[in-house]
């Protein structure tokens, strides 16, 4: 696959039968803007072991590009293919992955690391019901933002669009628009053009997810709403993530709660 200054190829190291992913980033794209940062990241996700990151096995050089080679999951597909699939996830199972992928950024936050361009590009679902953040500290500026601007579009936090460098509460509000997503079937905003979507992510407030779904429990809309805010420090941090969406989803179980809502109709 192939996305703007990332290529990833399927292969497999000498003397090890298991698949791996190598992601190729050549020199230019670094001059294009990807954080420089970035290598110092990869290098110590190397280090750190999460049922819910993704293992980076080696980080190297090669002719005119970084390689970063990560262990594949065999058989899996990433967030966004499911989401294209299905449109709208279950509500358990919206939760269940929302909850994965905050505890994955917990581990991530805890050794003092940003992800920086979380989306559902680069969560990788398993087979088995994995829920697995990749490619953390990979980032570029994208092709009509100001210079100083890093992140996707969509899930680009406000400070982000500001131009100031995302921390761990800017995974934070990524995480949210992916959570508003996987609950409602619909991003948060959309616009056609980064700098469309980067002046609503800094000025207009979402629209509640109760209104998006009729009878969806208030705690699950409330949870994203605060995951949204415009303010960095009125953001949850990720571990609190984690222990709300365990509260909302026992909740959610105990009510017997359907998951099948309506759609919010504009024009009632």
């Amino acid at each position: 696959s192939a996305e703007r200054h990332l290529t990833t190829y399927l292969g497999r190291l000498p003397r090890d039968p298991e698949p791996v992913a190598l992601h190729l980033i050549p020199k230019s794209g670094l001059r294009e803007g990807l954080w420089m940062d970035f290598l110092e990241t990869v290098r110590a996700c190397q280090s750190l072991e999460s049922p819910n990151l993704t293992s980076v096995l080696e980080v190297d050089r090669f002719e005119e590009s970084f390689v970063i080679v990560c262990r594949h999951v065999k058989k899996a597909i990433y967030l966004d293919a499911l989401i294209q699939r299905v449109r709208r996830l279950k509500l358990s199972e919206a939760l269940r992955i929302l909850g994965e992928l905050a505890s994955g950024l917990a581990d991530l936050h805890n050794a003092n690391l940003v992800h920086r361009d979380l989306k559902p590009q680069r969560v990788v679902l398993s087979p088995t019901g994995g829920v697995l953040i990749t490619l953390a500290g990979v980032t570029s500026r994208p092709e009509d933002a100001a210079a100083g601007v890093f992140g996707s579009a969509h899930w680009a936090a406000p400070e982000i669009c500001k131009g100031q460098l995302g921390d761990a509460r800017s995974d934070v509000y990524a995480l949210g628009a992916i959570g508003y997503e996987l609950v409602t079937g619909i991003r948060p905003f959309e616009g056609e053009s980064f700098g469309d979507l980067a002046a609503q992510h800094r000025i207009e407030e979402v629209i509640p997810p109760h209104r998006v779904m009729n009878a969806l429990p208030a705690d699950v809309g409330d949870l994203l709403t605060w995951m949204l805010s415009k303010s960095p420090k009125e953001r949850p941090d990720a571990a609190q993530v984690v222990r709300t969406v365990q509260e909302v989803s026992s909740k959610v179980e105990r009510s017997g709660t359907t998951q099948k809502f309506q759609a919010f109709n504009p024009e009632e």
